[in-house]
């Protein structure tokens, strides 16, 4: 089903996707914000970027959703839309068999959109 013909840049994600089980579609120091330090579960303290990566990594949609939200008090406007845009870019890019899993539709992913912009209001 692969084309044949890949530019590199298509293969090393192909390859990153396959290793890490996940595309860092959602590199955070790529948006160049920090999320502070927040204690995880077992009361480390980690840098909120980290933690956010964990979530999103595991699955857990609703608690890293929770997580950008309260990021409003943190960010400005603009830096807290890009972390919006970029989690919801990183959703409508998951493999479908993980949005399957995860009840995450188009109508799903833009209510979330929806939801984390409107937050703000």
């Amino acid at each position: 089903l692969m084309p044949s013909v890949f530019n590199n840049d298509d293969l090393l994600r192909q390859i990153r996707r396959t290793t890490t089980g996940m595309d860092k579609a959602f590199k955070l120091e790529n948006i160049k914000l920090d999320l502070g330090k927040i204690k995880d579960e077992t009361g480390q303290e980690i840098s909120g970027n980290a933690y956010l990566d964990h979530l999103v990594e595991a699955e857990k949609f609703d608690q890293a959703e929770e997580f950008i939200s309260q990021q409003l008090k943190h960010l400005s406007n603009y830096q807290y839309d890009h972390l919006v845009d970029n989690f919801v870019a990183y959703l409508q890019n998951l493999a479908p068999e993980v949005q399957e899993r995860n009840g995450l539709d188009a109508a799903k992913i833009k209510a979330i959109r929806q939801g984390l912009r409107d937050f703000k209001w």
